[in-house]
């Protein structure tokens, strides 16, 4: 039987390619605290690490992404989920596909994001790319408008509250029991991640 997480990391190598990178960009805070040993040996580093001067604002552009698909961190989120979900190579590659066009579109969008900013940013993205790939079927429920309020944002608000939940999942025609699995997933997902900054973001997407 394959390897899920060996099986997730050859997905995201054959669409990003590489490995995660071992080195992180510069912080703002860190900016100007190198000993000149440290400095000359960062300067002294491969031409594949971006010179120092391009992070010293921790600032991306549309065509850094490539830093964030090789960053450690957001490698490990993109691994964690793609080795719990059950889906099959092709919604991998969706899910994917679905990430890094998000990812491009928010950095076109926020030309002046901090690197840390857009770590935690590119992570969110990977919970909102596995609702958006995920559950389709759900979808136009989950972009329905309460006062105003996208009908995902409404539900990670209850999320911890079983009698809100219930009736929330009601009103939205999803207490059938076709529904119940991918319901009861959604709700997990949504308390391990942040639900209330994913379901802005993902509704921002709907």
């Amino acid at each position: 039987m394959d390897d899920p997480a060996a099986a997730a990391d050859g997905a995201i190598v054959e669409i990003f390619g590489g490995r995660a990178a071992e080195w992180r960009p510069l912080d703002t805070d860190d900016a100007g605290t190198d000993d000149p040993g440290t400095a000359a040996s960062r300067d002294a580093a491969p031409p594949s690490r971006p010179p120092v001067s391009d992070h010293a604002t921790t600032a991306l552009a549309v065509l850094d992404s490539h830093l964030l698909e090789r960053d450690p961190e957001v490698r490990a989120a993109l691994q964690e989920r793609l080795a719990g979900a059950d889906v099959s190579g092709r919604e991998t590659k969706r899910l994917l596909n679905v990430w890094q066009f998000n990812l491009r579109v928010a950095l076109h969008t926020q030309p002046d994001i901090p690197y840390a900013a857009g770590v935690q940013l590119a992570r969110h993205l990977v919970i909102a790319a596995e609702i958006l790939t995920r559950w389709p079927a759900m979808l136009r429920q989950l972009s329905t408008s309460f006062d105003g309020r996208p009908a995902l944002t409404t539900l990670a608000d209850v999320v911890n509250d079983d009698v809100g939940w219930g009736r929330t999942i009601g009103r939205l025609k999803l207490d059938k029991p076709a529904y119940h699995a991918a319901t009861r997933q959604l709700r997990a997902l949504l308390r391990d991640n942040d639900a209330k900054i994913v379901a802005d973001l993902t509704a921002s997407l709907l």
